[in-house]
């Protein structure tokens, strides 16, 4: 009985010890970090709430960000809850870009967008947005 025992609880520490999530943190600006969970490479913009968590901000597949004191740019592939939407034609996949206001840093930011090409273009210039770069 206590060979069985012994062998069930390795079984299950095994089991959770698979169950530990494997994640990619790099900050971008304060408390706003990208955030990929699993080893994966779809990033999303989170403003940490404490050391082991984060609320999200800009979800999934964030390509590109720049910051500013006050202001955060990210573009993103079109997300949902399955993944990257590919486009069904094969045609290229378009762009959203947003606008994380950081300003009372500490409360939630405010999230602008998502954007065109062009009104994100207009937004830059309106606000002097910090450059886009790939993370």
């Amino acid at each position: 009985m206590g060979r069985v025992f012994l062998g069930l609880m390795l079984v299950s520490a095994l089991a959770l010890g698979g169950c530990i999530w494997d994640y990619d943190e790099r900050p971008v600006a304060g408390d706003i970090v990208l955030l990929a969970i699993d080893g994966g490479d779809d990033y999303s913009l989170c403003q940490k709430t404490n050391s082991s968590s984060c609320s999200g901000l800009v979800n999934g597949a964030v390509v590109a960000v720049g910051a500013s004191e006050r202001y955060i740019a990210a573009a993103r592939l079109p997300y949902d809850f399955h993944g990257v939407e590919r486009p069904s034609d094969g045609g290229a996949q378009t762009i959203e870009y947003y606008v994380v206001d950081r300003a009372g840093q500490g409360a939630r930011p405010t999230v602008l967008g998502p954007f065109t090409d062009h009104e994100f273009r207009e937004q830059a210039e309106r606000l002097s947005l910090p450059p886009l770069k790939v993370p």
